[in-house]
């Protein structure tokens, strides 16, 4: 039998996101008081709670005052408490938690990866619509990439060269790396309206290690181990 941890946002019963507010001066609004369609009122002070499950049961849970999940992923797994040389060994999540500090943490601990990504379910169900289909090709993850050349090629055919090496740095203070790709005939492209709304060269920036990440994601996930462990939802 498959076990995985799962994080996700704790949910009221209705379906609606739990969040528990402060106490607050009188006549301030909650984040969704008087709001059309429950909407979030800037700056309202409220926590984002976690819960872990195994088996449909809820088995950990923090609170944070961070409104992304992405940010409250690690500090989550650091405070659920295991006897010692215990830890989870997968770990699912829905694609709020897919970034690359996250996948890196668990690498580093030696956990499954089952985060999903911002694209993840792009990638199971491509759109039908022409329209929709052709929007795509201009997205720089559809771009194939020539690995001995180290270079991409764009959907006019012409090749996108390596320029250079950027440090990168998430908000949580994450350092990693993206390099930067160019491609020099864009000039005379008739593709370009399509393509790009730069006044010169398109550019694009790619993190290899979070591709990589990514990958792996993506394989286990759609394993069998991970279509019979994890709740997967298209």
């Amino acid at each position: 039998m498959c076990r995985v941890w799962e994080v996700r946002r704790a949910r009221t019963h209705s379906g609606g996101t739990q969040q528990l507010f402060r106490n607050r001066p009188a006549g301030q609004q909650s984040a969704h008081e008087g709001r059309p369609g429950g909407a979030q009122a800037a700056g309202a002070p409220a926590y984002n709670v976690q819960i872990g499950t195994e088996g449909q049961f809820v088995v950990g849970y923090s609170l944070h005052q961070q409104a992304d999940d992405t940010s409250c992923f690690i500090p989550h797994m650091q405070q659920q408490q295991f006897p010692q040389g215990k830890q989870f060994k997968n770990v699912s999540g829905d694609a709020g938690y897919g970034s690359e500090e996250n996948y890196a943490y668990l690498e580093k601990h030696g956990m499954g990866n089952y985060l999903k990504y911002n694209t993840f379910h792009q990638e199971q169900h491509p759109p039908r619509k022409p329209e929709l289909l052709e929007k795509m090709r201009f997205k720089s993850t559809c771009f194939p990439y020539d690995q001995d050349k180290d270079q991409f090629v764009c959907p006019a055919h012409h090749r996108m060269v390596y320029i250079e090496t950027k440090p990168y740095q998430s908000k949580n203070g994450f350092l990693s790396e993206r390099r930067v790709y160019e491609c020099l005939e864009c000039a005379a492209c008739p593709l370009k309206p399509k393509c790009t709304k730069a006044k010169g060269n398109r550019q694009m920036q790619v993190g290899f290690e979070l591709r990589r990440y990514r990958q792996q994601a993506k394989d286990n996930l759609l394993s069998e181990q991970g279509m019979a462990c994890v709740n997967y939802k298209h």
